[in-house]
């Protein structure tokens, strides 16, 4: 027989830094295990949970690989230069020109690889490309948090980034796709799966690959960065990530 019926409610917008939320102290373990409160029955528990979905909002923008990669997975001997404006000011966010030289292109066999670190605003980035495609017919390129696993809980960057292949014969007909993405640990990298057709980027008059290089160019300026170091607040309701 049941004597009493512990309820507790709360209300929550879940998002990436905070997929879990609720009660840390939601009733006591004495209480919970008195035989006579009637919360264990021949020794079981049963937990009850209603939910009301208020509000959803789903980001319908870029593809992104649906999984991690180890740290340097995939590295080729390439030259790469990257270029930081001047120092930012309230109206002219931190930004990057990132070049990224990749020479005996149509000889690489890795499934994907990363270029070197670049640094924006004091952050490590880095671009990933799929040579052959991320399983597709397209020359897939996204723009990764290359320290992503070592970053503070519930981090997250505001980053405004281009990737380009650049044409070496004809410059003003280089390809270039922009975006804009909140990058955090549930979406550390960001891009075009369907960059540009693979029959493009290898046709030999096209100008995509010279003496079979291949040139990439990201541009990335951080718009804003969030760093919450790990901590649990005074509150009843919370996340259990703190």
């Amino acid at each position: 027989m049941i004597h009493w019926l512990c309820v507790l409610y709360t209300e929550h917008e879940f998002n990436a830094r905070e997929s879990d939320w609720g009660f840390t102290s939601f009733m006591p373990l004495s209480d919970l295990c008195d035989p006579r409160r009637g919360y264990l029955l021949n020794d079981t528990c049963i937990v009850e949970a209603d939910v009301v979905v208020l509000e959803v909002l789903e980001e319908e923008e870029m593809s992104v690989p649906h999984f991690e990669f180890a740290a340097g997975e995939g590295s080729q001997p390439v030259e790469e230069t990257a270029n930081a404006v001047d120092a930012p000011t309230v109206d002219d966010p931190p930004s990057v020109r990132f070049t990224w030289k990749i020479e005996n292109f149509s000889k690489l066999t890795r499934k994907k690889l990363y270029s070197r670190i670049f640094f924006v605003g004091g952050y490590k980035w880095r671009v990933l490309m799929y040579p052959k495609g991320n399983n597709t017919d397209h020359l897939s390129m996204y723009l990764d948090v290359a320290d992503f696993t070592t970053s503070p809980h519930g981090w997250s960057r505001n980053a405004l980034f281009s990737l380009a292949v650049v044409n070496q014969i004809h410059r003003e007909f280089t390809l270039s796709k922009e975006t804009e993405h909140q990058f955090n640990a549930q979406e550390s990298d960001w891009g075009f799966t369907s960059f540009m057709p693979l029959s493009d980027l290898y046709d030999p008059h096209r100008g995509y690959l010279l003496n079979d290089t291949c040139i990439v160019e990201a541009d990335v300026a951080v718009l804003e960065v969030v760093d919450v170091k790990s901590s649990i607040p005074n509150l009843d309701s919370l996340s259990i990530n703190g």
